[in-house]
């Protein structure tokens, strides 16, 4: 199984925008989580983003904003994180809606 991706020793966790901390830790399959490293977005190109859009499409959801989906935002993290979707899927409502967030923001917000 994929882990999460943990920050360097020498890397300030609360300089990494793309870091997302849970509120509370999340049990996984034996094992808890307190964050989700979303750093990948930072490498991902044109190719990967338009296959996770034909993803999404192939669903069948109606969106206008497809970055501001939840289904999006997992398959996003699915292939930044190499977490299986089941591990996004499980997490709290509010979390998720807290991974669709961060993903819209790194899409919508000027750097």
């Amino acid at each position: 199984m994929a882990e999460i991706t943990k920050l360097p020793e020498t890397a300030d966790a609360e300089e990494n925008e793309l870091l997302l901390r849970f509120k509370k830790p999340f049990h996984w399959e034996d094992q808890d989580y307190t964050e989700v490293d979303l750093s990948g977005l930072e490498n991902l190109n044109g190719r990967q983003l338009c296959e996770i859009h034909k993803k999404f499409d192939r669903l069948g959801i109606p969106s206008s904003f497809k970055e501001n989906n939840p289904d999006f935002a997992v398959i996003l993290a699915v292939e930044v994180t190499g977490m299986p979707e089941e591990f996004f899927f499980s997490l709290p409502a509010k979390t998720l809606n807290d991974l669709k967030n961060k993903v819209f923001s790194y899409f919508f917000t000027e750097d």
